[in-house]
């Protein structure tokens, strides 16, 4: 996995661009062109619910309502891989064509305000090293983006 480039590229778009949503959106699409056999990537964001924010994929669900992976990953504060979805009673069926998912927590000043979400059309596709990379990822979009005005925290 050419992981290594893919965070280098994003640092990259974050010290090259200011506006938080423009940065946000290009390293969903990053992650998306370059991270191999991703059918989905994208931010739920807290406000009333956990909310759909930039993505890079098929239409999504647009509230969880308290549910799913995503809302057990956010109150958990930790990131979870599901290997098969099917397998998975909390998993809600936004994209049939969804095999396995991992979510990890983006905080804002170390309070959770979302996770960043991303499915595979394969079983069993995220490992260890994902979750060093998605951790990675999310540690630096906690440390690099005004998360504030994308949440109601």
């Amino acid at each position: 996995m050419q992981y290594d480039l893919i965070i280098k590229t994003i640092q990259n778009q974050i010290t090259n661009e200011k506006d938080d949503l423009a940065r946000i959106s290009n390293i969903l699409a990053i992650i998306y062109e370059y991270a191999e056999d991703i059918s989905w990537i994208g931010f739920y964001f807290k406000k009333d619910d956990l909310v759909l924010g930039p993505f890079q994929g098929k239409s999504a669900c647009t509230r969880l309502n308290g549910k799913g992976v995503c809302w057990k990953a956010f109150t958990q504060e930790k990131t979870i891989i599901i290997d098969d979805v099917t397998k998975e009673k909390d998993h809600i069926f936004c994209d049939s064509s969804s095999k396995s998912e991992i979510v990890t927590v983006i905080y804002n000043k170390n309070i959770p305000i979302g996770v960043l979400d991303c499915d595979s059309a394969i079983t069993h596709r995220f490992k260890k090293e994902d979750r060093a990379f998605f951790e990675e990822i999310t540690n630096i979009l906690s440390n690099e983006i005004n998360f504030s005005k994308f949440t109601q925290i």
